[in-house]
């Protein structure tokens, strides 16, 4: 999380893949509120490279205000720039 980002301004979600329920947060910025906007979703995942699992969204999201990279960390929620930098919600 960036030390700016605390726990306030979080909007927390449910992931949920058939019987089980993730709960997760979604920190407040443009990219969080472009997916909240498209929720409720029923995406189907794919495995990449034995590390993520990744679906396609129905529109991109806004990359406003986020920085240009992340490094995140396992169980994160991110979001792949179509441009080529990840980012994390």
């Amino acid at each position: 999380m960036p030390p700016d980002q605390g726990a306030t301004g979080e909007t927390p979600i449910r992931v949920i893949i058939e019987d089980t329920v993730l709960p997760g947060r979604l920190w407040d910025n443009a990219t969080a509120r472009d997916l909240i906007a498209q929720l409720p979703l029923t995406l189907t995942f794919r495995d990449f490279n034995s590390v993520e699992k990744i679906a396609q969204l129905p529109r991109k999201l806004s990359m406003d205000g986020v920085p240009a990279g992340d490094d995140p960390f396992p169980r994160d929620i991110g979001y792949y720039n179509p441009s080529g930098a990840p980012r994390s919600m």
